[in-house]
C-alpha cells in the first residue's frame, strides 16, 4: 500500500478545519468539517481533473476530529494545484480575533509539492478585503496525522471568509 501511496503522489488532508470568531462561546462555522456525509458537500474542489481529485476516506481520522472521515488529495499531474475551498456563512465573522485548526495527514509523494492554507476576509458584498493567513505548511511526509492551527485579526468590515486548504505538485 505505501508503495502505490509513493507512486500516486496523494495527501491525505483536513478532518477537521474550524475557525472561530471572538464570541461567548466560540463556534466552528465550517460546514462539513470533518467530511462525515461522505462526501465533499459544501466544499469546492480547485483543480480537479484528469488524474487529480478529492475523495473521502473511511476509517481515517486526525487526532483531535470526532468521526471516521476524511479528504484525500491525489494528485497524479506534475504542476497541478488541487484544492478545497469553502465560503463561511453571510454575518459569520466580525472584526477581531479569527482561530483556526485543523489535521493533515502528509503522505509520502513521489511528485513533491506544498500544501498551504489561505483564508481570504470577505465583506457583506462578497469581495474580499484582505488576505487574513497565507500559510505554506512544512508539513513532514510522515504519514502521522498532526494538527495545524493560529490565529489572526480580522479587520474592519469583515462579514464572512474564503477558506482554501491547497496542494500544489
Amino acid at each position: 500500500m505505501k508503495s502505490l501511496r509513493n507512486l500516486v503522489g496523494a495527501l491525505v488532508c483536513l478532518t477537521i478545519f474550524a475557525l472561530f470568531t471572538r464570541q461567548v462561546a466560540a463556534a466552528n462555522i465550517i460546514q462539513n468539517p470533518g467530511f462525515e456525509t461522505g462526501t465533499t458537500s459544501s466544499w469546492t474542489v480547485v483543480g480537479s481533473g484528469f488524474g487529480v481529485g478529492v475523495s473521502v476516506r473511511t476509517p481515517d481520522n486526525g487526532l483531535s476530529a470526532a468521526g471516521t472521515h476524511s479528504a484525500f488529495f491525489s494528485n497524479l499531474v506534475l504542476s497541478t494545484t488541487l484544492g478545497l475551498q469553502q465560503t463561511t456563512p453571510l454575518g459569520s465573522v466580525h472584526a477581531g480575533l479569527v482561530n483556526f485548526s485543523f489535521d493533515l495527514e502528509n503522505l509520502l509523494s513521489s511528485n513533491g509539492g506544498a500544501i498551504s492554507i489561505d483564508v481570504w476576509d470577505m465583506n457583506s458584498a462578497g469581495a474580499i478585503i484582505d488576505q487574513g493567513v497565507g500559510l505554506p505548511l512544512n508539513a513532514p511526509a510522515d504519514s502521522t496525522w498532526h494538527t495545524y492551527g493560529g490565529s489572526y485579526a480580522a479587520p474592519a468590515g469583515t462579514d464572512h471568509l474564503k477558506v482554501e486548504l491547497e496542494r500544489r505538485s
